[in-house]
């Protein structure tokens, strides 16, 4: 067996001691990948001026941020990482500022032209930054693995869930109407604040505002779902905060849901003992396109209850004004959609086993979702 060369740790040279404990803590703490890096020379030769012109096009698209994101699919993975990696530092503001001063000079670029290349450039710079990470992450572990990327030479599009979570329900009396807006504004912020309580401690403010404007569905959201890139540090603790909103919400929503439901079940049971007994409530449909009592009654005979629904499509009709429920899958979705974290696990995924699905994976993860342990 080897000896230990020295007596005791009082006999350690200092720095060696230095030595020692930076060797461990590195050897302890970095992460695999850190050591794995990604070089032009990883790329065929054919991909290096598709990437630059792909570049240069981007900027005569003004920056579109949608255009961008319809046209990097159609690369690889590695490819992506390149044109991201050169985006931010061509489209850096300097640089961009720079050669729109040129083209105003040389080509007399018009100043609507260049305002709106500058307006864009803003959230593009962050939307690319965020893809460069990313993207990085992915190229980097899959090199480290398998020392190459034949496995990845397919153009590559992150798949995006169309899908929200509602946080407000349709009026259900002339008086919710008339109060609607104060409704949905209440259900709104009394729920956006619950969402910036439980994960302020993570996230900026601006990044809880755009997950929030991206993942639930209130009136007069302006936003199209998208697929954001926000870092997260510690997953676990961010699993175990998402069980925490999750719980909150699903307890208000199965509160709205059963007043939601009452309402319509009332509605049809009530008109279907109208129909039984030969005499209905009498209603009309007013500008706004309520049901409104008039405090008359109809009657109706055999002939004319041919023109109202049968006790059967009746209760047809009050089954299908059942709310659906919303459980972890569909937070796992919305999730899915702002962390890039999530994305690439099931990216990682996919390049094992292409049969493997992105709904497969959803439902893996939201079991994931529970809260932490004592």
């Amino acid at each position: 067996m080897r000896k230990f060369p020295f007596s005791s740790i009082s006999d350690i040279p200092s720095d060696s001691i230095k030595y020692f404990y930076l060797s461990s803590s590195e050897s302890l703490y970095m992460k695999r990948n850190d050591l794995i890096t990604l070089e032009l020379t990883d790329l065929p030769l054919e991909s290096l001026p598709k990437i630059f012109t792909f570049l240069e096009n981007t900027l005569e698209e003004f920056l579109d941020l949608n255009v961008f994101d319809l046209k990097i699919k159609r690369f690889t993975v590695l490819e992506q990482y390149f044109i991201c990696k050169y985006g931010v530092e061509y489209y850096s503001k300097p640089k961009l500022t720079s050669w729109l001063n040129k083209q105003k000079k040389d080509h007399g670029m018009e100043d609507e032209t260049v305002r709106r290349i500058q307006e864009n450039s803003i959230e593009f710079l962050s939307s690319v930054e965020g893809m460069k990470n990313s993207l990085e992450r992915i190229a980097k572990n899959h090199k480290r693995k398998y020392k190459n990327f034949k496995d990845l030479q397919f153009p590559y599009g992150e798949e995006i869930i169309d899908y929200r979570i509602p946080l407000y329900f349709v009026p259900q009396t002339i008086e919710d109407f008339e109060s609607r807006h104060k409704t949905f504004s209440k259900n709104k912020t009394r729920f956006k604040i619950e969402v910036f309580e439980i994960f302020r401690d993570i996230f900026s403010d601006h990044d809880l505002e755009r997950f929030f404007n991206n993942s639930f569905d209130f009136q007069f959201n302006p936003y199209l779902v998208s697929l954001l890139y926000i870092e997260v540090q510690d997953v676990g603790g961010f699993k175990s905060r998402a069980y925490t909103l999750y719980d909150s919400y699903n307890k208000f929503y199965k509160s709205e849901k059963a007043k939601y439901e009452k309402y319509f079940a009332n509605y049809c049971e009530d008109l279907a003992k109208g129909l039984k007994n030969g005499v209905i409530k009498e209603k009309r449909s007013d500008s706004r396109g309520l049901l409104i009592e008039t405090g008359r009654t109809i009657e109706v005979n055999e002939n004319r209850k041919k023109f109202y629904p049968t006790p059967e499509k009746l209760e047809e009709l009050k089954k299908s004004f059942a709310l659906s429920e919303v459980g972890k899958v569909d937070f796992a979705k919305v999730l899915y959609n702002s962390f890039p974290f999530i994305r690439e696990d099931y990216i990682e995924k996919k390049i094992k086993n292409i049969d493997y699905t992105l709904d497969q994976f959803i439902g893996t993860f939201s079991t994931s979702i529970r809260p932490a342990k004592n």
